[in-house]
């Protein structure tokens, strides 16, 4: 019964990552119209979080746990800056951006990413 309790939380932080890795991939041509950099910034965070997502669906080390969800909270971080002050780059510096349900719905995915991939990183049968 902890496995299938521990192959629920992997298939949902699976799922979630992905959510949060298409998301990312489809604004890509929006941030790249704005700036190369930021569209470069978010196809490769796109792609990481696929990628993350499938290893996810399968057998994640502890390493990998922990390392998506620091990552996940440096975009957390990241977001919280970009949506309050601003970022010191891009085409309009320091201008907070504007939200709105893609963006919402992706922050959401990552912040619940982060929540049950604590949940699996403490289960004892998280290797199964």
């Amino acid at each position: 019964m902890v496995a299938d309790h521990s192959d629920t939380l992997r298939r949902l932080a699976a799922g979630l990552s992905l959510v949060a890795g298409v998301v990312h991939l489809l604004v890509v041509p929006e941030h790249m119209a704005e700036a190369w950099e930021e569209g470069a910034f978010f196809l490769v965070v796109g792609v990481a979080q696929i990628a993350v997502g499938v290893q996810l669906s399968r057998r994640p080390t502890p390493a990998l746990i922990f390392a998506t969800i620091v990552g996940s909270l440096g975009m957390l971080a990241l977001f919280i800056g970009a949506y309050t002050v601003g970022l010191p780059v891009g085409e309009h510096p320091w201008e907070p951006e504007g939200l709105g349900p893609m963006v919402v719905g992706c922050k959401l995915a990552e912040l619940a990413l982060v929540g049950v991939l604590v949940t699996l990183l403490r289960s004892p049968a998280r290797a199964r």
